[in-house]
């Protein structure tokens, strides 16, 4: 997790990490954020299959006690795409 508000191009000091979100692999794909719904759409890559869901009204760059357990996982088969949200259904497809 890093502050975008402090995160600035030609300014890297405030590029810090704050949190770490706990993921069962290495480097989910991030896709989708729903903001009426605080949450946050990450598919894991590897052969897990699933889309992480974590909640960004506990989890962000200033509240972080969110961040220390790991986000729900709905199985979606192996290999699943960026997820892609559409704002008005609050559903999710793959890219």
């Amino acid at each position: 997790m890093i502050n975008a508000a402090t995160c600035r191009t030609g300014n890297l000091s405030g590029c810090a990490p704050v949190a770490e979100i706990p993921t069962p692999d290495f480097g989910p794909n991030v896709g989708a954020i729903d903001d009426a719904t605080h949450a946050l759409y990450a598919s894991d890559e590897a052969e897990a299959g699933t889309v992480l869901v974590v909640n960004t009204a506990t989890c962000n760059a200033q509240q972080t006690a969110g961040c220390a357990t790991a986000p729900a996982a709905i199985a979606v088969g192996a290999f699943p795409n960026v997820p892609v949200l559409n704002p008005a259904t609050h559903t999710l497809r793959g890219q």
